[in-house]
């Protein structure tokens, strides 16, 4: 009986690791995507909508990896970071991009807050 509780108890304790050591996933199920990978499709989504040119572009990545890197491990240093990016943006960007730029941030901001509601009702019901 002490072996079959044993064996239970490494049974449990394997199951338990690898459900927490295999790939993060994000509250809607799907894997968590590195900082590298949220860099990549952001500089991408930019440069469609932004049209950027392949020079901005260059200059961009950098400054959007370093932000969610930084975003990754501190929330503090993140606004800090966001704030010094937003001014380094702003040297890049023509005005009109930046404009263009700022009104996208809004509407994933809105759009955030819409799912976050829709989440929260369902959990209610």
């Amino acid at each position: 009986m002490k072996k079959r509780i044993h064996h239970f108890i490494a049974l449990a304790f394997l199951l338990f690791t690898s459900i927490h050591t295999g790939q993060a996933q994000d509250q809607t199920g799907k894997p968590k995507m590195s900082a590298e990978q949220r860099t990549d499709k952001r500089v991408v989504a930019m440069r469609k909508k932004l049209n950027l040119s392949d020079e901005q572009v260059a200059k961009m990545k950098p400054l959007i990896l370093a932000q969610e890197k930084i975003r990754e491990s501190n929330m503090k240093e993140a606004r800090e970071s966001h704030q010094k990016m937003m001014s380094e943006m702003e040297k890049i960007l023509s005005p009109e991009q930046m404009d263009k730029f700022k009104a996208l941030q809004q509407e994933r901001k809105d759009e955030r807050k819409e799912l976050r509601k829709k989440e929260r009702k369902q959990h209610q019901e």
